[in-house]
């Protein structure tokens, strides 16, 4: 059984904050609404205030569960996993609040000089239960190990080109022209509501949701990892195309083959 405390205890605080990602758990009061996982990466999202208290920037993504559940009913959990050194695995169980990117909440606690690209809220957790390994327990020893290599820097290209439309449009003579390009747009198509229908990233407006310029953080040419399809949804290839498409290395070969056969008859012809 692993050990549990009411509150973060210190010898976890430098492990927590040297984690490259962590996961949130969330989920609608409707029995059978979608219970959501989410991924997060970026170290500097993860803030921890206090022993009790800790929020993560919530930058854009294709869709808004997280939210739209603590705007419901408040429910969170955060997991942070050792991929390298000792096994480990920390849950903190917590009660959230959504602080929408231009509200008070969010100018409080993250100034616009720290904001991310792309970053749309902040989920502020106040933390009533950690669970954690217990010495010598079995918690994480399944866990295969991983070294972090780098950050995906595709999101935030991303989103420092759609905010820079937001940013044309703010500035045009008619403010109220919102850029179909700019990211407000996307949340307002994308982030609006979850899968359940339960609101998410209402759209703050006014003087503090004024989107600032940013320049990317993280270097290099944004690349996208593209999946395969797996093998039995490839279209079969027909005998003609797969002859012009190996006809480079199969006429050698088969020429070569030839050689070798009327070799080897010429031998048997001889005795």
């Amino acid at each position: 059984m692993g050990a549990h405390y009411d509150h973060i205890p210190p010898h976890l605080v430098e492990w927590i904050l040297k984690q490259h990602i962590f996961y949130v758990a969330s989920a609608p009061l409707k029995a059978d609404g979608h219970v959501n996982v989410s991924p997060k990466g970026y170290q500097a999202s993860f803030r921890l205030v206090d022993k009790n208290k800790v929020w993560y920037e919530d930058l854009t993504g294709s869709g808004a569960e997280t939210a739209s559940h603590v705007r419901e009913n408040g429910r969170i959990t955060i997991m942070f996993v050792s991929y390298d050194g000792a096994p480990n695995i920390v849950r903190l169980f917590g009660v959230g609040k959504v602080h929408e990117f231009g509200s008070e909440g969010y100018t409080a606690l993250l100034p616009d000089a720290q904001r991310q690209p792309g970053s749309r809220a902040i989920i502020e957790i106040e933390v009533y239960k950690v669970g954690t390994v217990r010495r010598f327990s079995s918690c994480g020893y399944g866990i295969p190990c991983f070294k972090f290599d780098h950050d995906r820097n595709v999101l935030e290209q991303w989103a420092v080109k759609r905010e820079a439309a937001d940013i044309i449009a703010e500035d045009s003579s008619s403010p109220e022209q919102q850029s179909d390009k700019g990211i407000r747009s996307y949340w307002a198509s994308a982030n609006h509501t979850s899968l359940d229908g339960l609101p998410a990233i209402k759209g703050a407006s006014g003087a503090q949701s004024r989107i600032q310029h940013k320049e990317p953080t993280i270097t290099g040419k944004p690349k996208i990892e593209r999946v395969k399809a797996p093998l039995a949804l490839q279209p079969a290839a027909s005998p003609l195309s797969w002859l012009q498409t190996n006809a480079g290395w199969l006429l050698p070969v088969s020429f070569a083959a030839g050689v070798v056969a009327a070799s080897v008859y010429q031998r048997m012809a001889a005795r």
